[in-house]
């Protein structure tokens, strides 16, 4: 081997070695994660202790949760509440509190994220920062143009009526049971997970986000919500009742609007803060 690429090679070592130090001492701050790798990345090798923990879906990624000030959202889009839940099991880093959001527990684990997740070899991460997907420097640029995009982009024109063909389509999606065998597997695994947890001396309570009326009573919403209340039942677990006193609004039937959104948040946190712990 030349010189040269002895050189080369020593300087691209001093690069990582000098680029990882920098992390530890100034680790880069993200306020918010557009990766679910990254978001996992974040709760696991942070080395923040979280006193709350919310997991859900993408239903919950809007939340606003300053008033809890050592707080983290550990939402899945397309997943939801059993892929966060299995993390934080897996991961024994728990939290005082867990608010489960129930909506799609029925969608059950990604797998494939967690199995990426808890690779062998992924504990490294907690001493070598720069492997941390979130400072990998092509994803710094893309959470950067994600970032600028997102502050300018602009409402559809047609976005009524698309919203209307979308309840449509949930109306139509969710007058139909789940699979039972898959549902039955996915809560007998949530299950032992949650007994985990609580064991571990965690308040685990549980919500429903708000949806359209039209869709609340759906038979697939109906169902998961009679099973979930048998099997985790307000006896032993806590339940933060529907706010009845507030009306919100949805995009598309299941989504809350960005107010919406902020008023469900606040309702959420006034109840654990005022009524829970």
């Amino acid at each position: 081997m030349s010189i040269d690429v002895l050189v080369k090679v020593a300087m691209l070592i001093g690069l990582f070695v000098s680029y990882n130090l920098w992390l530890h001492f100034f680790p880069i701050t993200k306020t918010a994660f557009y990766d679910n790798i990254e978001r996992t990345e974040e709760y696991l090798f942070s080395g923040k202790n979280y006193t709350h923990v919310f997991v859900g879906s993408g239903l919950i990624g809007g939340f606003q949760n300053n008033a809890l000030k050592h707080s983290f959202k550990l939402f899945f889009p397309y997943y939801g509440s059993c892929t966060g839940i299995e993390i934080i099991a897996l991961s024994q880093k728990i939290p005082d509190v867990l608010l489960v959001e129930t909506n799609y527990i029925f969608k059950g684990i990604n797998q494939e994220l967690i199995e990426k997740v808890f690779a062998k070899h992924a504990e490294l991460k907690r001493f070598l920062p720069f492997l941390l997907k979130k400072n990998q420097p092509l994803n710094l640029l893309k959470s950067l143009i994600k970032r600028v995009l997102g502050k300018n982009k602009e409402r559809d024109a047609d976005l009524g009526e698309k919203n209307e063909q979308a309840l449509t389509m949930f109306i139509n999606l969710y007058n139909e049971l789940p699979n039972v065998d898959k549902f039955r597997s996915d809560i007998e695994r949530l299950k032992s997970n949650i007994d985990l947890i609580v064991s571990r001396g965690c308040q685990v309570i549980f919500f429903e986000s708000p949806m359209d009326p039209v869709l609340e009573n759906a038979s697939l919403f109906a169902f998961q919500r009679d099973v979930l209340k048998i099997v985790f039942s307000p006896g032993q677990f806590r339940w933060i009742a529907p706010d009845l006193l507030e009306k919100y609004e949805t995009e598309d039937g299941i989504h809350l609007t960005v107010g919406s959104s902020q008023k469900f948040a606040g309702y959420i946190v006034r109840q654990i803060t005022e009524n829970i712990v």
